[in-house]
């Protein structure tokens, strides 16, 4: 289980969304660590179906909860079509729930599937099974179909690193020229992103700019996770800085119209 608790009071904020009916079809997880995220997702499942924990949910499983692993037994690098977790999803996805309110499938190493599976998965969230919620995990930076991302709710878990252990990797003398090359690598390099690297006092010019695309906003979160792993933070700053992106997740998971903490963030890794 991850020990970061800013994790933890995600589990929380999704607990109490989940028990007031509000759960998506769709989700897409990302993390940096994809065995920490499988953890997590244990702990959020083994919650949500009152069990005491992820130990116990693994030894006596639960009807509406499938978790799909790549089948290790193939050599191939990707998903086949007839891996048999996808062909277990298939032929449970006409059924209802068995025991519980809502189900869930889980699909893992989500990198792994191929186009083609894809598309077919695409059909099925064109008009999502009633109390069914199907969830993809990611690693951090991978982007996956359009069309798959466009139907999604995205949620970034929080590295899991303690604030004391992150990286002393450059100054805050050159955190802007990093965070320009980590944005021109995943093409997020704009316009108005390049307007405040140059001058950083369009702070506020940059997060207006950001509040009106929500998929670069998530894109740009990523970016500055991986800067503050690469940075060095006080302990204080780290911790701050690690409640800021966990605020910042919320608030693009659910829309919310507040973004003081995207403001604040900016001002604590660049001003």
């Amino acid at each position: 289980m991850m020990s970061n608790p800013h994790s933890e009071k995600l589990i929380q904020a999704l607990l109490s969304n989940f028990k007031k009916g509000q759960i998506a079809p769709f989700y897409l997880f990302t993390c940096q660590d994809l065995e920490a995220l499988k953890n997590w997702q244990m702990q959020l499942m083994s919650s949500f179906y009152n069990f005491s924990g992820p130990q116990e949910l693994n030894e006596i499983g639960h009807p509406d909860l499938l978790y799909i692993n790549k089948d290790p037994k193939e050599t191939s690098k990707s998903y086949l079509k007839d891996d048999p977790g996808l062909l277990e999803l298939r032929r449970l996805l006409p059924y209802g729930c068995v025991k519980a309110k809502h189900r869930f499938f889980i699909i893992d190493q989500g990198h792994l599937l191929t186009e083609q599976i894809l598309n077919k998965l695409l059909k099925v969230l064109e008009e999502p099974p009633k109390n069914t919620t199907i969830m993809i995990n990611l690693p951090r930076g991978f982007k996956t179909l359009e069309t798959i991302h466009s139907r999604a709710i995205s949620i970034q878990i929080p590295v899991e690193q303690s604030a004391p252990q992150l990286k002393n990797f450059i100054s805050k003398d050159t955190r802007l020229e990093r965070f320009a090359d980590l944005l021109e690598q995943r093409g997020l390099l704009n316009k108005d992103a390049q307007r405040f690297i140059e001058n950083p006092i369009h702070i506020q010019e940059f997060v207006t700019a950001l509040k009106r695309k929500r998929e670069e906003l998530q894109q740009v979160v990523t970016v500055m996770l991986d800067l503050a792993s690469e940075t060095s933070l006080s302990f204080k700053e780290a911790k701050q800085v690690e409640e800021d992106i966990l605020n910042i997740q919320r608030v693009s998971t659910y829309n919310s119209n507040s973004y003081a903490s995207l403001y604040r963030l900016f001002n604590a890794m660049f001003s």
